[in-house]
């Protein structure tokens, strides 16, 4: 991972407990992509196979019949969903447990974000959809657990969405910042080096798009992740603020990245917030 030496991360969340790695995500892993394996992956898991059946017969669906079996549930999603609702299932597990008032904010904030990053990859056809959804999920992940470590954590989060560089005011007050805590739990949930790269990357976004210094994928993740936060309205869900600083100074970096116009960058924005919207009206995201 660029910048970030494991011994680092370990100073970094001293006294954070980590949540760890379902040994369910290792074994779907490890079956995949064969369909039925992946299926008998899952039913060991009572939770997660309600939690796949009832994504399947979601009115997103409207299927005339109702899915029982598990495999054919896995068909009709896809691999890849299936994938996504198993890793926001269990982050969701994982991190859910504080009472904090902010963390049902940080925690639609993310399934938005995850679904307007999967939505950019396919528009895009950047054959990224899985990574993708994945950063746009854990992107902010280091935010619950620092909430549990700084009682005036939350009070610092909703002052530095005022600033175009939200990372500066954390890592001045608190000596580090949710980007890296995140990207040191999506490394230790061991996702893709280029998922790890662009979620530690997200506050400094217009530094390492400028400099390319990342692999393609890893930038390409970090450029939508950046669109996709505008899209679902983090800085306002979960900054409390009416204006996003960081995306008025960064619009001009991404439409240089992407080749694209400030019109065609708000295009890409106003069809990511599209499918957030549809998605919630239909109800399938992110009650599992």
């Amino acid at each position: 991972m660029a910048e970030l030496h494991l011994t680092e991360a370990s100073n970094l969340i001293k006294g954070i407990q980590l949540p760890p790695r379902p040994q369910l995500m290792a074994d779907i892993s490890e079956a995949y992509p064969d369909i039925t394996k992946v299926a008998a992956v899952i039913a060991t898991d009572q939770g997660v196979s309600a939690g796949v059946l009832r994504a399947v017969n979601s009115p997103l669906y409207g299927l005339p019949h109702r899915v029982k079996s598990l495999r054919r549930a896995v068909v009709i999603l896809g691999l890849s969903s299936v994938l996504n609702i198993v890793n926001a299932m269990f982050l969701r597990a994982a991190l859910g447990n504080t009472s904090h008032p902010l963390f049902p904010s940080y925690w639609q904030s993310s399934t938005d974000t995850g679904i307007a990053c999967a939505t950019l990859s396919r528009h895009l056809r950047l054959n990224l959809d899985e990574p993708a959804y994945l950063t746009g999920l854990f992107h902010n992940c280091g935010i619950p657990l620092l909430l549990r470590k700084f009682p005036e954590y939350s009070a610092v989060l909703v002052e530095s969405y005022t600033s175009a560089h939200p990372a500066s005011l954390e890592e001045s007050r608190l000596g580090t910042q949710h980007a890296s805590v995140g990207a040191w739990i999506a490394h230790y949930w061991k996702l893709p080096d280029s998922v790890c790269e662009a979620i530690q990357m997200h506050h400094q976004s217009s530094q390492a798009l400028q400099e390319g210094n990342l692999a393609r994928e890893s930038l390409l993740l970090l450029a939508m992740l950046k669109v996709a936060e505008h899209a679902a309205g983090v800085y306002h869900n979960l900054g409390q603020s009416d204006v996003d600083h960081e995306w008025i100074e960064l619009q001009p970096v991404l439409c240089e990245y992407l080749g694209h116009s400030v019109h065609a960058l708000m295009d890409l924005v106003n069809l990511a917030a599209s499918e957030v919207e549809e998605q919630r009206l239909r109800g399938l995201w992110p009650q599992f």
